[in-house]
């Protein structure tokens, strides 16, 4: 079973902080899940929230409204992983 399906991203932080402080603000509006990080990515903290990439524009715009912006957003490909923006939220 995989960890993080095709229509699911990570978003990784710096910091265990920063990470359960940005679940602590989604989770309440978002299909958010605090996950391991898989070992093929690096960062201190070894943890990271998988989100729905459908989701991604209202949770970027949630996460720089919190001043939440130190963070990467990785989506699966058939390879491992790769560095993704978060789209900008439409008006």
């Amino acid at each position: 079973m995989r960890m993080v399906g095709p229509d699911q991203c990570l978003l990784v932080f710096d910091s265990l902080h920063r990470v359960m402080r940005a679940e602590q603000l989604l989770q309440e509006r978002f299909s958010v899940l605090l996950v391991p990080l898989p070992r093929v990515l690096s960062s201190d903290c070894g943890m990271a929230l998988r989100i729905l990439a459908a989701e991604g524009p209202a949770i970027a715009a949630s996460l720089q409204q919190a001043e939440l912006m130190d963070y990467r957003c990785y989506q699966p490909t058939a390879t491992g992983f790769a560095v993704v923006d978060l789209p900008a939220q439409e008006s």
